[in-house]
């Protein structure tokens, strides 16, 4: 097999209709179904049923469908790089995570208060809102909806005003035709390095791998460590879940609030006999049924964060300590090879100033069999052969021997552990940090419930409460929360 192109050999590699992309929708359709491994994955993704046995006139006719549905380009925005052995569904979350989240966040806030300003025009005012029993569907409920409908859908109308092109190996490398694969493969560096960003679907065994390494690898020299974004799978239904988590724990306050006798909260009787007596009584309730549900909620609430933390302490032990010589290989051949391409990188003599700065993010590379994850690319081996098996007999029919460069293996595990890693910890913080954002956002429902909290009160509770008018009411549950 001829050596790679190098990325200089753009035009040409471009004249041949080998640079293609993809786009958002075209991954996420069927619920990310081109994620799903082996020819099942190649039928679902092509248009056929998964489940049926196919001929192998379908599987071409798959194949053909999907590289179809790519267009030629001069550059991607995003190169995907992603473990074929993680789960279909744990990368289309992921996906949803990265490209819906800000969108779904502004739709539901927008629609909580159009929601909430709607009920109070429909009532005529705000003071004629309390005992409702619409308030919380409406105020609550349905902004929750409009969030988890923008976060799993989002990308159909998302990529009309911002659209996003994406380097995904299954559809941008031709599934069934073998001698365009090929050439493809040899053209896998230039497509490296017309790439602006690389997102990592990370999972456990990301960086054992040999391929996903070998991708890292291409990208330090074309990219660097700052366009490198790390995405732990675990991530998106830590959030999802703690969503649903507050959305139940609110839904259960509201139902004790409505069936708890108001003469509770509105009795002479008080913890205090100070004025703030009622006021005191009211809080400490609140606490003590907020601390009821939230026991209720505590242990799957838990069970989500345990493995939140954990896979996002287990992401950076394994960048500290990573060595790119205990990388899984099936066939040994396939690890002379990539180590013959991170020696290409990465050699001392060559980039010394690089290795002696620990390989700041400017250190690039060169010339590289990118595969991008391509365990997919031979449509006729089952999904349990190992990725590793389908690329060395794809990718590589013979490779020249030459002495190892020990100095060039530990200076890509340097980039590694120093430059990517503090860029990774930069960019999502260490293993108890989450940013304030998407606390927020797992926090949804309690801040769309607080208006509903306050509207419920009506003139009858107001005139309990010894006020005189709802508005000097309000200031009340916002002390008590």
């Amino acid at each position: 097999m001829a050596r790679l192109r190098r990325p200089e050999s753009f035009e040409d590699v471009r004249a041949e209709g080998l640079f293609r992309t993809t786009t958002v929708p075209q991954i996420l359709a069927e619920r990310g179904a081109i994620f799903i491994q082996g020819i099942p994955g190649l039928l679902g993704s092509g248009g056929f049923r998964p489940e049926k046995i196919p001929t192998k006139q379908e599987v071409l006719e798959a194949g053909s469908r999907i590289f179809a549905a790519t267009s030629s380009a001069e550059y991607v925005d995003v190169f995907l790089s992603h473990r074929w052995g993680s789960t279909r569904w744990a990368k289309y979350l992921a996906l949803c995570l990265y490209l819906n989240l800000t969108a779904a966040a502004v739709c539901s806030v927008a629609s909580w208060v159009l929601a909430t300003g709607t009920m109070i025009i429909w009532a005529h005012g705000v003071a004629n809102l309390g005992g409702n029993l619409l308030l919380l569907p409406i105020v609550v409920y349905l902004p929750v909806a409009v969030f988890l409908l923008v976060f799993f859908f989002g990308q159909h109308v998302v990529h009309r005003f911002r659209p996003m092109s994406i380097w995904l190996d299954r559809a941008c490398i031709h599934q069934t035709d073998h001698e365009f694969k090929r050439r493809q493969i040899q053209a896998l560096p230039v497509f490296v390095a017309r790439s602006s960003s690389m997102l990592v679907l990370w999972d456990d065994e990301y960086f054992q791998r040999l391929w996903c390494q070998l991708e890292l690898a291409t990208f330090a020299r074309h990219g660097g460590a700052q366009q490198v974004q790390f995405l732990p799978l675990e991530l998106s239904p830590w959030l999802i879940s703690d969503l649903l988590l507050n959305l139940l724990v609110t839904t259960g306050f509201n139902l004790l609030v409505n069936l708890v006798p108001p003469s509770i909260f509105t009795s002479s009787k008080s913890l205090s006999d100070s004025a703030f007596g009622p006021l005191v009584t009211v809080a400490v309730i609140i606490v003590l049924v907020g601390t009821l549900l939230g026991i209720a909620a505590a242990i799957p609430w838990t069970i989500a964060c345990r493995a939140k933390l954990r896979s996002h302490t287990l992401m950076l032990e394994q960048m500290a300590c990573f060595d790119c010589r205990a990388a899984e290989c099936a066939v040994e051949s396939d690890r002379l090879l990539v180590e013959q391409q991170v020696q290409h990188f990465f050699r001392t003599d060559r980039y010394e100033k690089e290795v002696v700065l620990q390989l700041s993010s400017s250190t690039r590379t060169d010339e590289y069999p990118q595969t991008a994850n391509l365990s997919e690319v031979r449509p006729w081996r089952s999904s349990s052969e190992s990725e590793d098996t389908e690329m060395s007999s794809t990718v590589f029919d013979s490779a020249a021997y030459f002495q190892t460069d020990e100095r060039a293996l530990d200076a890509f595990n340097s980039y590694i552990r120093g430059p990517l890693r503090s860029a990774v910890m930069e960019s999502v913080g260490d293993p108890l940090h989450v940013p304030y954002s998407m606390c927020l956002v797992a926090s949804l429902p309690m801040i769309f419930y607080s208006a509903t909290d306050i509207l419920q009160c009506d003139a009858e509770c107001v005139s309990d409460n010894g006020l005189e008018s709802f508005w000097n009411y309000v200031p009340r549950p916002c002390l008590a929360g």
